[in-house]
């Protein structure tokens, strides 16, 4: 229950500072620690794009991408 609290604070905080990487790597790790891994990915590719130096980050995009992988390998 209180990933799903802190999700609402964060899904607010994006929409107040939208260019904020920081906002979109913690959406990443609620999503991801909610077993949502779709849009883990995607937030986690939303704060490579505003911070593309970010080595954590890209991280969790390449080992989300892995379990892509593995879970379609003919890649649907």
């Amino acid at each position: 229950k209180r990933y799903e609290g802190a999700l609402r604070i964060l899904l607010n905080l994006s929409d107040r500072y939208p260019n904020s990487s920081v906002v979109y790597d913690l959406l990443g790790n609620t999503y991801y620690l909610l077993k949502d891994l779709e849009s883990a990915l995607s937030n986690y590719e939303k704060s490579l794009r505003l911070s593309p130096n970010n080595s954590e980050t890209q991280r969790m995009v390449n080992k989300l991408k892995s379990i892509y992988s593995i879970r379609s390998p003919a890649g649907n």
